[in-house]
């Protein structure tokens, strides 16, 4: 084996190295989006619930942004295609919930 075959080799298992460690990385994000949305979901229509002992308009108004975030959500985590700008500031507007 001459030296740029074995440059060659090297740079194959670098990259076939990177293409591992990108595919764990996205394994342990969606893994830990998995355990922290419920937690979200349970904590924000808490939140909600009480909220409407006290102000009724607020908590529809925080319903529907809620709603909003979760189908924006779905859509940005099952979209594999680059998400628009506009729609990334939508999703991070909503995810405040103002």
């Amino acid at each position: 084996m001459n030296a740029l075959d074995e440059f060659q080799r090297k740079i194959k298992l670098h990259l076939n190295m990177r293409e591992a460690a990108e595919a764990l990385i996205e394994t342990r994000m969606y893994y830990l989006q998995a355990q922290i949305q419920p937690h979200f979901i349970y904590n924000t229509l808490n939140s909600v619930l009480a909220l409407m002992g006290e102000d009724i308009q607020r908590a529809e108004d925080l319903l529907l942004d809620f709603s909003d975030y979760l189908k924006q959500s779905i859509y940005l985590w099952s979209n594999t295609e680059t998400i628009p700008i506009k729609s990334e500031i939508e999703y991070v507007k909503n995810l405040c919930l103002n």
